[in-house]
């Protein structure tokens, strides 16, 4: 039946329309056996049952009952008007359950920022396990919380499904990560673009001190020539204002970005250059989408892939689904 058992509106409605019901001259009148008030109730706790969902359907069958089983009689209007408010309470957002929700992050956010003062929470959000709210924070995990804000479960959710379990955490983190990547540009990346028409694109948070980073870029080349883009976002290991900081804002200020990364990532010296630059802020992003070492390669799908892959293991990989027949 699609009224709410806790919704005191709903249950006093029903009370009412029972009572008319009853009190109405014809209440001995049958309709297959029953009494018509319950004929009325059984149909319309029938015809309702959708209406949770937000059936269209089912509530124009709910608004029709009374010209089904009712005569025309100015009752019928009360009839009408009263039934109307209990479908319209039925189909309506609860509002007590929305704010119990808000209530419940507010208290969630209120308890972290007393506890925890320096976590930067990123969203607080609903999980799809009941009474179990999802902190988003700044790292790109999550914990999740009890409604009353009493219990923490630190790490990720899992939903099983027919083909295994799905790691709910972290396909949220790819979107995050796909769409705030997505809303970079390119022209504040160093991109390598395939000769022969771009058939992926793989985003590399990369450091020009870091022996993988620098193992990875040897097979750029490699890469390419599959049709993979290579497109590199700083990430000073080390953090800002030191010297591989310095390295990379150099790499980014140079006249022939490309050449300059290729000559940092071989050992060379990097001639000290300075100017408006990316190298802050993708670093900040990297640490928002759960970057914690270097390389880190970041797929399309936002599919996050930590650490050196080799060029043939990677394309093999990226391309599987676009070989030609």
């Amino acid at each position: 039946m699609c009224v709410r058992p806790n919704c005191i509106t709903c249950v006093n409605l029903l009370a009412v329309l029972h009572v008319l019901l009853k009190s109405w001259k014809k209440e001995q009148t049958k309709f297959k056996g029953e009494s018509l008030a319950q004929a009325v109730l059984l149909q319309y706790s029938t015809a309702c049952s959708g209406l949770h969902d937000g059936d269209q359907s089912d509530e124009d069958s709910c608004m029709s009952l009374f010209s089904t089983f009712i005569p025309p009689t100015p009752l019928q209007r009360w009839f009408s008007l009263l039934f109307s408010m209990l479908v319209i309470s039925s189909t309506s957002p609860a509002s007590a359950q929305s704010s119990d929700d808000a209530s419940a992050i507010a208290a969630i956010e209120s308890l972290l920022k007393t506890t925890q003062p320096d976590m930067i929470i990123a969203d607080i959000s609903k999980s799809p396990v009941a009474g179990l709210f999802e902190v988003s924070i700044q790292n790109g995990q999550s914990i999740y919380v009890s409604s009353d804000a009493r219990f923490f479960i630190p790490g990720d959710l899992y939903e099983a499904k027919t083909d295994g379990l799905i790691n709910l955490g972290e396909t949220k983190r790819n979107v995050i990560r796909r769409d705030k990547i997505a809303a970079l540009s390119e022209s504040d990346m160093i991109v390598y673009e395939p000769s022969n028409g771009r058939k992926a694109t793989v985003t590399v948070f990369t450091d020009v001190d870091c022996p993988y980073c620098r193992k990875l870029h040897g097979e750029v080349e490699a890469l390419n020539a599959m049709g993979i883009a290579i497109r590199y976002l700083a990430y000073p290991r080390t953090g800002l204002n030191t010297e591989t900081s310095v390295k990379m804002i150099s790499t980014w200020c140079a006249a022939d970005r490309k050449a300059m990364m290729t000559s940092a990532k071989r050992g060379g010296d990097v001639p000290l250059a300075d100017c408006e630059n990316p190298v802050a802020s993708q670093y900040q992003l990297g640490r928002e989408v759960g970057v914690t070492g270097t390389p880190a390669l970041v797929l399309e799908d936002g599919t996050i892939l930590p650490g050196y892959i080799p060029a043939a293991t990677l394309g093999a990989y990226l391309l599987v689904d676009k070989a030609q027949p």
